[in-house]
């Protein structure tokens, strides 16, 4: 059940971020105006943070041949939700750099 509820969100987030890294340093290639750069960084940096970190919980929690416990489930999914807050961090960050450019 899980999978079907929340596996398709998870491909949905990661190709915006993929988007909008792409899409950032174009932007900074054609303006030559390294805040777009930089805030395209950041907020691309959740790609390879969830490659690397999120995915072996991220296809734990979507295996649905793994039988888990209410207990594994709920720590894989506070586990999650940890790393999410990374990744959230990551783009807010992103967002403020390329906000912090029309400010200064």
């Amino acid at each position: 059940m899980l999978s079907r509820e929340w596996g398709h969100q998870e491909d949905r987030a990661f190709s915006t971020a993929v988007i909008c890294f792409m899409t950032a340093v174009l932007l900074s290639a054609l303006t030559t105006e390294w805040w777009w750069a930089i805030g395209g960084l950041t907020v691309g940096a959740v790609v390879p943070f969830t490659l690397l970190v999120m995915l072996p919980t991220n296809k734990h929690l979507l295996d649905e041949k793994a039988r888990l416990n209410p207990d594994e489930a709920t720590s894989l999914l506070e586990h999650w939700g940890q790393l999410h807050w990374v990744r959230s961090i990551l783009g807010t960050l992103g967002l403020v750099v390329l906000l912090a450019k029309d400010v200064l």
